[in-house]
């Protein structure tokens, strides 16, 4: 698999995006244990949904930034944050942002499937 980011990285790009830090501060310690127990959950649904192919602590690089929007909308609301993800993903609606988040990445899915397929192996 491609490189790859685990869950500490995606705390700290998530409470980025909520406006709760700033660079090179430590994450607010509520907020990380907050998406450490909301993260295998949000996993879980990409993965029954077939959406999500990778192990829960190994995101793949060309879909982090989509998961780290999908996580920040999960979770802002709990800490207030939502207006400032809003913002910084250019959205005024929530619903409508987790829909695109989600649509881009089952087209991840889907390019990633086509091109696998696209592959021909001579011997």
């Amino acid at each position: 698999m491609a490189a790859s980011r685990t869950i500490n990285d995606l705390i700290e790009r998530v409470v980025g995006r909520m406006g709760m830090k700033r660079p090179g501060e430590d994450p607010d310690e509520d907020v990380a244990a907050e998406i450490k127990k909301q993260w295998p959950e949000i996993h879980a649904s990409l993965v029954s949904q077939e959406i999500a192919y990778w192990p829960a602590d190994a995101i793949p690089m060309q879909v982090f930034q989509d998961v780290t929007n999908l996580v920040a909308l999960t979770i802002a609301p709990d800490f207030g944050a939502m207006p400032v993800v809003l913002s910084s993903i250019g959205s005024n609606d929530a619903e409508v942002a987790k829909d695109t988040t989600l649509r881009k990445l089952r087209d991840h899915k889907a390019k990633d499937f086509n091109e696998e397929r696209g592959i021909v192996h001579y011997f």
